[in-house]
Formats: C-alpha cells, structure tokens, sequence
C-alpha cells in the first residue's frame, strides 16, 4: 500500500503488548510517549509523519484498563501564529 500511495497519510493504532511496529514499519513514528495502563505503553499511535501529532491522555471508557487517548494535531496555522496587526488607513 505504501508503495502504491507514497504521498498518503498513514495510521496504525493499536494495543501492542509484545509487538514493535519500529523493526516492522521503521518509517513510522510512534506518537504516544505517556503509559497507557499502569506503567506501560501498551495502546500506540503509529504515523509516517514525524512530530505530526501529539497524544493526550483521557480517562478510561466503561470497564478499560487503559487510559483513552485523544489525538491533537501538532501544526498551527499561521493566522494562529502570527498575532494580529494593526494598520491605518487614511482616505483623502
């Protein structure tokens, strides 16, 4: 798929508990860098964009034993980065 699509998004997410998707897919990124339930991170966020997003965690849904994760895009637009600027204008 990825040979097909070279320009495509990727994700792959998941409970790995033995499995590292880096020797698998070494070009995806691993966005999850908090534990997911107790000490470990099971629940992983895999992109083939580095940095693209961030992974904040959340309480756990229903019966879980792991955290819930809520996955925010990293880039800012530039209206947001840029603080808005003031100009006059004069008519004649």
């Amino acid at each position: 798929l990825q040979s097909k699509h070279p320009e495509a998004f990727y994700v792959v997410t998941g409970n790995f508990n033995q499995v590292k998707l880096t020797d698998i897919l070494p070009s995806f990124y691993q966005h999850v860098t908090i534990s997911t339930r107790g000490d470990n991170t099971l629940d992983c966020v895999y992109t083939n964009i580095r940095g693209a997003y961030r992974a904040l965690p959340h309480p756990q849904l229903g019966l879980s034993d792991h955290v819930s994760l809520l996955l925010v895009p990293t880039y800012r637009p530039l209206l947001r980065r840029i603080g808005p600027t003031k100009k006059t204008v004069i008519v004649w």
